[in-house]
């Protein structure tokens, strides 16, 4: 629905813009973690004008000891720092284009083979189970669509496990 006219959500909180498609977003955005073998582990709605940076925190929150690799979105240095002295977790964003240190190639390679994992992910979720358009009038109704398409993405991966058990 067009921001001006929707009654569920109101404020410039819910206004964000998405880089990727250089489009407005207006509503909520996922936050989403999977693990290397693309099983989605922990998710989030947030409004959709919070910085990638500061929402972290929030959805690992019931986590600990991990190594977390992200994109350069979540370059904060706060929140970086809290989920290391609190959790203990070691947050790995990829680095921006302008690092004054660039990683080495190989490096960033690994970083990349494991980050095109996680955005496949993303993309069946957006494609597959068409998550970008819940079709959703209400706040939890669209709570409800999006866990319930994570649900059916988590069950093809059983679903998978059954049907091809030598793979696994």
């Amino acid at each position: 629905m067009r921001g001006g006219t929707c009654t569920t959500v109101t404020g410039v909180e819910y206004c964000g813009i998405m880089v990727s498609r250089r489009a407005k977003l207006f509503g909520f955005r996922l936050y989403l973690t999977t693990t290397l073998d693309q099983k989605a582990d922990q998710w989030m709605l947030a409004p959709a004008a919070r910085w990638d940076g500061r929402v972290s925190p929030a959805l690992l929150e019931e986590v600990w000891n991990l190594i977390v690799l992200g994109d350069n979105a979540l370059h904060d240095p706060v929140s970086i720092d809290w989920l290391k002295r609190q959790r203990h977790i070691i947050l790995i964003a990829a680095q921006r284009r302008d690092a004054k240190e660039p990683w080495p190639a190989e490096v960033r390679r690994w970083f990349n083979r494991f980050r095109r994992r996680i955005e496949s992910a993303l993309s069946v979720l957006c494609t597959v189970f068409n998550l970008g358009h819940p079709g959703s009038r209400s706040l939890s109704g669209l709570l409800v669509r999006t866990a319930t398409r994570l649900l059916a993405y988590e069950l093809s991966f059983l679903r998978c496990a059954i049907l091809c058990p030598a793979q696994n």
